[in-house]
């Protein structure tokens, strides 16, 4: 080969070299270029949709403050927000805390804060329905939290009524003379002074019972027979009487034509029968207290012995001042024992039946109860033994 064409050749490899390298080189920029542009679109983008959203922000500003303005143009300032209507409150515990509160509250305070749960809850449903019919500018971030303060208040309701319930679970019917209980007898869930309401049915000290008896509200035991309270359960049972009188304000000043409307139907009717409900229990709470006096109290003639008295009566006192030390005597009222068999027919002990005689402050009262021997096989049985104490209870002359 000539040297001329060898020549030729190295100098076309080098061309074809060279050009390779400038494709090579293009393409890489040409890459780099495209990541770049992209990366100042996303940038853009970026910024773009932070500009939207404070524009969004702004306008919807602008929206509910033109809401705002109009709505309390047409129905005045928004009214003061109570506590319990706020939406960050804490329902499970805080809600707790405000209802069993009320035990501490005073009448006027109820009715303070029954006049503005009142007002708070007519603007807030006037300006809702108003947005509703675009009478207001209608503006959804407002008409969610105005829905929520009003959730809050059903939320709070709920805490009313199941304590209401707690005390008073009788239904309440109504005639063409009003409304009146369906039941005669009424719980006192005496609480702690001071407990931390969101314990609930923890805090109960003590449960005492009143009803209409003989005409008049009076407390009386498990067997429905009149009894006095000592001065600490008295006050006890005056804060739940506090508590649901003040119930009754918060029910009687909520205005019920702005309640919310559920599945079921009108909440009113719930309303007004939880109202009646705590109102007939203060009512006959308020005699009861004033009733609760040694004077109102129904002697009753001592228990009859029974023949098996003569020859339990040692044993029984004995064992019975062992179960109460205040007893002072015990009547044995039956004349036969009670046999108690098995699923067989074998005996396994007998029962006798009276009363222990117990000293209160207030006189001698009979207290059910009945003492029992086992049975040792063979006809026998063995030694006196405590055996139940029953509901019935009384005073005594």
């Amino acid at each position: 080969m000539s040297m001329k064409k060898i020549n030729l050749i190295k100098t076309a490899v080098a061309v074809a070299l060279l050009f390779a390298v400038n494709i090579d080189a293009n393409a890489q920029f040409g890459g780099l270029k495209g990541l770049a542009n992209k990366a100042k679109k996303a940038v853009t983008d970026k910024a773009e949709e932070k500009i939207n959203n404070k524009v969004k922000e702004k306008t919807n500003d602008v929206v509910s403050a033109s809401a705002q303005k109009v709505a309390e143009a047409k129905f005045g300032a928004a009214p003061e927000l109570p506590q319990l209507m706020n939406k960050n409150i804490t329902k499970n515990s805080e809600m707790k805390e405000l209802v069993y509160g009320l035990r501490f509250k005073t009448v006027e305070e109820a009715k303070a804060l029954a006049a503005k749960l009142s007002a708070r809850a007519k603007w807030n449903r006037s300006v809702i329905k108003a947005m509703q019919s675009e009478i207001v500018p209608k503006d959804y971030s407002l008409m969610d939290e105005l829905e929520g303060q009003l959730e809050n208040w059903d939320y709070f309701y709920g805490e009313l009524m199941q304590m209401i319930t707690l005390h008073n679970s009788n239904d309440m019917k109504k005639d063409e003379k009003g409304w009146y209980s369906t039941g005669n007898s009424f719980m006192i869930a005496c609480m702690k002074n001071g407990g931390a309401a969101d314990k609930g049915l923890e805090n109960i000290k003590m449960t005492v019972l009143f009803m209409r008896v003989n005409g008049k509200g009076q407390f009386v035991d498990s067997g429905s027979q009149p009894k006095v309270l000592e001065d600490d359960v008295v006050e006890a049972a005056k804060r739940d009487y506090n508590m649901l009188l003040n119930a009754a304000w918060l029910l009687e000043g909520y205005p019920i034509e702005y309640c919310r409307e559920t599945e079921n139907g009108s909440m009113k009717d719930s309303y007004e029968k939880d109202y009646q409900r705590a109102l007939a229990y203060v009512l006959l709470m308020n005699e009861a207290i004033a009733n609760n006096s040694v004077d109102n109290l129904v002697f009753k003639p001592m228990p009859q012995a029974g023949s098996l008295n003569a020859q339990l009566n040692a044993a029984a006192l004995k064992i019975a001042k062992q179960q109460d030390n205040s007893t002072v005597s015990v009547v044995i009222t039956r004349s036969a024992w009670d046999v108690k068999k098995n699923p067989l027919g074998v005996p396994i002990c007998r029962v006798a039946y009276g009363y222990r005689i117990v000293q209160t402050k207030h006189g001698k009262r009979a207290v059910s109860c009945s003492w029992a021997q086992d049975h040792q096989g063979g006809g026998k049985y063995g030694a006196l033994r405590h055996y139940g104490v029953g509901t019935e209870s009384y005073y005594v002359k």
